[in-house]
């Protein structure tokens, strides 16, 4: 893949990435596991909207290294102008914030990194 620096690229580019790449880590989860398309449907939407992110958001946030945390800060803080009925402002901003430190991992080739957290957010959940 082509280098990309990260720091260059506005918070709303990189959770527009993450945004795709943290659902297909989530479907390929629950793939792997063999449920029917309609109980896959179920399971990705628990951990595939704003409410969810959000509180990635609040568990990543106090790990995360300072580049990472003004990752985050940088799209939390982007020029949202739209925000869905389905959950606050303030957990619509902080759910693009996570997008964004996944599509960052995904662009620097850290898959792992998302692995990890993607397998930590659905054992804790009891994933099944």
């Amino acid at each position: 893949m082509e280098s990309i620096d990260i720091r260059e690229m506005s918070g709303l580019a990189l959770a527009y990435l993450g945004d795709t790449v943290w659902e297909t880590q989530i479907r390929l989860y629950w793939v792997k596991k063999g449920f029917n398309i309609s109980h896959l449907n179920y399971k990705v939407k628990q951990f595939v909207n704003a409410k969810s992110q959000s509180h990635y958001y609040q568990i990543l946030s106090v790990e995360l290294s300072e580049e990472e945390k003004a990752i985050m800060r940088r799209a939390k803080n982007a020029g949202i102008r739209s925000f869905p009925k389905s959950c606050s402002n303030q957990e619509y901003r902080e759910a693009t914030a996570f997008e964004a430190i996944i599509g960052a991992w995904f662009l620097q080739g850290n898959i792992e990194k998302i692995e990890s957290f993607r397998n930590r957010i659905l054992e804790k959940n009891k994933g099944e």
